[in-house]
């Protein structure tokens, strides 16, 4: 009876590959695949089971591995992929030399203000001394977020997890329940600074960790920010524009390449010049930034921050040498309205790129195709690729290693364990007592 029941098997499964041939003749083998997940499920299962031993294939490969067998850089991988994106953090953003903001923004020791780039929090702070410093806005006891503001004022900042401290030069000046304690050193449990350059009055960092890294050079860059009086400047005004775009898609936009490179043929380039009437006078200032000079000697600083892959905020700010006018004033708040409905035009022709893919007849998909951001970034992404996989792992250039003493780890995993048991009361949760946590 089982040999009837195992003949009939092989029987009816020849019978039902035999349908699917047809099926796959009238649809086409690239549809039936791209469409047929269960066939493919039932297909491999077979031959394991064994009930297709005389039939040879390969398994079936969903939708996204057979885009990156194809081609890993296609319109829709390049623009739409999340893991492209994790790639690109650790490629770019971890190690790259970024603008955060004008040094004026910064008008006594202890002022602060905070920035999200590539899944890190940034905090940087004018010091006594009046130098700005970066840090990791995390604590080095618990990893926990220094400040939540945006920006602020203090010459002491406190966790509020555990109370550990730091002056405005990250140095760890307060650690309760630590002092005296064996091998603990302050000295070592400081913020985690980040390598800060400030040039005519622009705040850059790079976040990878060591000395090693890209030497910070501006060149003919700097020579033109000198020219503007840029360091003169003072903050005026910022606003945000979000929008669903891949910050890729702005930085060719901007056709800036990977070290910040902006070429004077750069599409937002000449619809800034043609709103404000300015002559071609614009700067790339990192993979994601740009800087134009308007007639009436103001500058405007455009900062894509990347969410996800789909997402990206766009940071502008006018900064200015005296009070604007009432007519600059105007045409300002004209331009966010039309720089609101540039960005949704750019939405609609990023979808378009992705859906149609590599059209060689459109033009304007051809000209970021052909951008020097793209050549760059390419690059950058294909050497860190090529380093992963020699080390066998990935390699996250912006990562920190903690330390702990015997004594301090113990600490640590008690303040863990505690925090899991719903009846130890809060002791190390300082929201029980609402003192400590933000």
């Amino acid at each position: 009876m089982s040999s009837k029941f195992t003949m009939g098997a092989i029987d009816f499964s020849y019978y039902a590959v035999t349908i699917a041939v047809v099926l796959l003749s009238a649809y086409g083998l690239e549809h039936f695949y791209r469409h047929s997940d269960k066939f493919s499920v039932w297909l491999n299962s077979s031959v394991k089971t064994g009930n297709l031993k005389k039939l040879s294939v390969s398994p079936v490969k969903n939708e996204s591995e057979q885009v990156k067998e194809r081609s890993p850089w296609d319109e829709k991988t390049w623009w739409a992929d999340e893991g492209l994106f994790r790639l690109e953090n650790r490629a770019i953003f971890s190690k790259s030399w970024l603008f955060l903001t004008h040094a004026s923004r910064f008008h006594k020791p202890g002022d602060y203000r905070t920035f999200e780039i590539g899944g890190f929090s940034i905090l940087l702070i004018l010091g006594k001394d009046h130098q700005l410093r970066a840090f990791h806005n995390i604590c080095r006891h618990r990893a926990y977020t220094i400040t939540k503001k945006e920006s602020g004022s203090t010459i002491v900042l406190g966790c509020r997890y555990h109370g550990w401290s730091y002056d405005t030069k990250g140095k760890l000046i307060k650690a309760p329940e630590f002092d005296g304690v064996e091998g603990f050193d302050k000295e070592l449990n400081g913020l985690w600074e980040i390598k800060t350059e400030v040039r005519a009055g622009m705040v850059f960092i790079n976040l990878e960790a060591g000395t090693a890294g890209q030497k910070f050079e501006l060149n003919e860059k700097e020579s033109i920010l000198k020219r503007w009086r840029v360091k003169d400047m003072s903050y005026s005004e910022e606003w945000k524009v979000e929008s669903n775009l891949n910050w890729k898609f702005l930085a060719e936009y901007f056709n800036l390449d990977e070290s910040g490179d902006a070429l004077s043929s750069s599409s937002l380039s000449s619809y800034l010049h043609s709103w404000f009437q300015t002559r071609q006078a614009t700067v790339g200032l990192c993979p994601a930034t740009i800087a134009t000079k308007l007639p009436s000697g103001e500058l405007v600083t455009l900062r894509s921050i990347p969410k996800s892959a789909a997402i990206t905020s766009i940071e502008c700010n006018l900064y200015t040498t005296n009070e604007k006018d009432r007519k600059l004033q105007k045409k300002v708040e004209q331009f966010k309205e039309e720089l609101q409905a540039e960005i949704k035009r750019l939405e609609q022709l990023q979808q378009a790129a992705i859906q149609s893919g590599s059209d060689e007849n459109d033009v304007d998909i051809k000209e970021f195709q052909d951008s020097a951001a793209r050549e760059s970034n390419q690059a950058a992404l294909k050497s860190h690729i090529e380093a992963e996989r020699k080390l066998g792992a990935k390699i996250y250039p912006a990562a920190r290693n903690q330390s702990f003493s015997d004594i301090g780890k113990a600490d640590d995993d008690l303040c863990r364990h505690l925090e899991q048991t719903a009846s130890a009361g809060g002791l190390c949760d300082a929201k029980a007592q609402r003192q400590l946590d933000w």
